[in-house]
């Protein structure tokens, strides 16, 4: 059985469809970009966001959806975005100094 829901979030259309490609398994898209997905087990609900990083476990299916469809990213996300622009901004700094050095 398929299932699709579609929401309007804020003061923009976000427009989120939700497919159950098995009896446990819900699987969301947004404007054909994966956002995650839920998973039951036992009588919980597993959400994993776009990244495949398990966000929580919720009660009903409807909480385990919202998390999904409401969620910001995950500090650890956050965080490695930021590691990441250091790892960038040092290689670029050390780029132009080897440059600059053999340009001299």
């Amino acid at each position: 059985m398929t299932s699709v829901i579609g929401a309007t979030t804020g003061s923009y259309m976000f427009n989120p469809q939700w497919v159950s490609p098995h009896r446990d398994l819900w699987v969301s898209s947004s404007n054909g970009e994966y956002r995650g997905m839920v998973e039951r087990t036992s009588n919980r609900y597993t959400v994993s966001n776009e990244r495949g990083k398990r966000v929580g476990e919720f009660d009903t299916l409807t909480l385990a959806q919202l998390a999904i469809d409401n969620g910001k990213p995950a500090l650890r996300d956050l965080q490695e975005m930021a590691y990441l622009k250091v790892v960038i901004f040092s290689a670029l700094v050390c780029s132009s100094i080897a440059a600059f050095a053999l340009i001299s």
